[in-house]
Formats: structure tokens, C-alpha cells, sequence
């Protein structure tokens, strides 16, 4: 055999089992770690870090010069199909919509034109390329050496295997975590679904959403949660279907759209907000002209307009953005 031959070979095989321990290390971790949040307490009031939700949807409390340091370093790789489009096309779209200070300070594009954050959208989504999105991934970042960030939004979380996503990432983590000479390190961000309000279908749901972030506060894990935005409006008044241990009661059968039981007939707390706030920001991003897009929450006109949500969650793609860029909140 050709000497050279044989040492490539050996290289093939040796690259082989790295790969095979690699992944095995990451799966007995979070099956570990799984484990522990089934036994744990009901997640903190207060927010960790690299957790983005409902406490980071003040925009104005982000500097600038964050901004524009997040728009320099980040190259971001987002799939994400109707209800994770709430973030790009509803809210984060607003901002650029409102005036034309917002549109050059919040800029944003795929190619990272004119001093843009690079932001690179895909329509997929952890529902429905379920049993590809890995590969896909290492697809795209063994091409693509100088993406940074990759976050998938789910579509549907009701009946996915969440502790193999949660496998999955810390997969992802430890091959493409740390930079090397070929390529950028790569921030991977862990993301909830979206509510669901009716009986056993809305407990999965909440309990598949805590584990995410149970798992996500034992381990520093970075995390949107996209849950958690949905269940307070902006006076941080929750009107989601979690007790105060973290139990789920279903008592208010919380929607996608804001919509929730109240008492004989259902409220909308986006709805009801704008209402009693009609001169702020926050209302008038939400308005018809401005909010041209959000997906499942879009109302039929001023008076039946559910998008604040959306508007929280453009404001806390940002918040996302700066933190990875290295600010830190007081």
C-alpha cells in the first residue's frame, strides 16, 4: 500500500471516531442535564444573562454604539418559518418602517449592505425540517466559514422531540463553538415555541418550553425565548398559564395572538394595551402603516390589532443582537 495512502486513511478514521465522541459527549451531557431540570424548581423571575424575553423589550435602553457594534461583528444565519418570521419581517421590519433615524440605526439585510447587520433568513423551521436541520446546518457553516450565529424558530413545538433538539444543539456547540484556523466560532441560539391555549395539547407545550430554558439557565446557554415575550404585555402583567412554581394551569388559555380567557369572553392584552397607551411608541410601531407584517396576529384594522406582540419581539432581536456583540445591561 501507498505510504501516503495509508496515512490518509488513518487521518479518515481518526476524524471519524473524533466525530463519534464528539456527538456521544454532547448527548450523555444533556441527557444529564435533562434530568436535572425534570427535578428542578420553577425558572427565576429574573432573567439571566443570555436569556432575551419578556425583560428585554425596552429598544431605548440599548446604546447605539451597541447597535452599530452588533451590525460590525455579527454574520447571522436564521431559519425560521411564519411564526418566527414575527421577529424579522414583523418587529425587527417596524423599526426601519417608523422614520428614517430608525431605518439607518436598525438597518438590516442579507448581505450586510451599507454598514447592515447581516442577517441571512431561510424559510425552515425545527417543525418541519425536524429530521434535517443539523445536517443542514453543517451544510451551511462548513461553506459559509464566516457565519457567527445560527438560531432555528420552531413552527410548531407540540410533539417534537425536544430532548433531542436540546442534543442537538450542545452538539452543535461543541464541533463549531470554539473558532479555529478555518473558520469564525459560532454562537448557537436555543429558542422556544410559540403558546398554545387548549388542554393537554397547551401543557406539552408549556412544559416542552420550560425544559428549553431550564436547560438553557443551568448551562449559560444562550436563549430567545419566544414563549415567554408572548405571555406579558409591556407593563410586565402576565397572562400566561404558569403558576408561581412554574406549574401549568391553563387559566387563561393564552394564544399566539395575544387572545386570552377573560372571564366569560376573550381579551387580547396587546389589544387592550394599545388602548389605555395610544401615544406610545410601542402603539404607534404597532400601527397599520407601520407593523405591515405580523404573522398570525394581524387584527382586521386599528381597533383589532394584536401586532404589539410583534413589535417586543423586533425590539428583543436587538436586545439579542447587542448582548452577542458584548454589551452588558446595568
Amino acid at each position: 500500500m501507498n505510504p501516503k495512502n495509508s496515512s490518509m486513511s488513518l487521518n479518515r478514521l481518526i476524524n471519524c471516531f473524533r466525530y463519534i465522541f464528539q456527538y456521544t459527549v454532547a448527548i450523555s451531557f444533556s441527557i444529564l442535564f435533562i434530568q436535572c431540570i425534570n427535578h428542578s424548581e420553577a425558572y427565576s423571575q429574573k432573567s439571566p444573562v443570555n436569556i432575551i424575553d419578556h425583560n428585554c423589550t425596552d429598544i431605548h435602553k440599548i446604546p447605539k454604539h451597541w447597535i452599530d457594534s452588533a451590525k460590525a461583528k455579527l454574520n447571522i444565519r436564521y431559519a425560521r418559518a411564519s411564526h418566527g418570521s414575527q421577529l424579522t419581517s414583523g418587529g425587527m421590519r417596524v423599526l426601519t418602517n417608523f422614520s428614517d433615524e430608525y431605518s439607518n440605526l436598525y438597518s438590516f439585510s442579507p448581505n450586510g449592505k451599507d454598514g447592515s447587520l447581516k442577517l441571512v433568513e431561510f424559510r425552515e423551521d425545527l417543525q418541519h425540517q425536524n429530521a434535517d436541520w443539523v445536517r443542514i446546518t453543517e451544510q451551511y457553516l462548513n461553506t459559509n466559514p464566516k457565519c457567527n450565529v445560527v438560531m432555528w424558530a420552531w413552527c410548531k413545538i407540540y410533539g417534537m422531540d425536544v430532548d433531542k433538539y436540546i442534543a442537538d444543539m450542545e452538539y452543535l456547540i461543541s464541533k463549531y463553538g470554539n473558532a479555529n484556523e478555518n473558520r469564525s466560532a459560532v454562537t448557537f441560539i436555543f429558542m422556544t415555541a410559540h403558546t398554545w391555549p387548549w388542554g393537554e395539547k397547551g401543557k406539552w407545550v408549556y412544559e416542552a418550553n420550560r425544559k428549553i430554558r431550564k436547560h438553557c439557565e443551568y448551562n449559560d446557554r444562550w436563549l430567545y425565548d419566544f414563549y415567554d415575550i408572548e405571555c406579558y404585555n409591556p407593563d410586565g402583567n402576565y397572562f400566561g398559564d404558569g403558576s408561581n412554581n412554574g406549574e401549568y394551569t391553563g387559566k387563561n388559555r393564552l394564544r399566539w395572538d395575544s387572545s386570552y380567557d377573560k372571564g366569560d369572553t376573550r381579551g387580547n392584552w396587546g389589544i387592550e394595551w394599545m388602548k389605555k397607551n395610544p401615544d406610545s411608541e410601542l402603539t404607534l410601531l404597532a400601527g397599520d402603516n407601520i407593523c405591515v407584517s405580523c404573522a398570525h396576529s394581524e387584527g382586521e384594522g386599528k381597533d383589532d390589532n394584536s401586532r404589539l406582540q410583534c413589535v417586543l419581539k423586533g425590539n428583543a432581536a436587538w436586545w439579542l443582537w447587542a448582548r452577542l456583540a458584548g454589551w452588558m445591561p446595568d
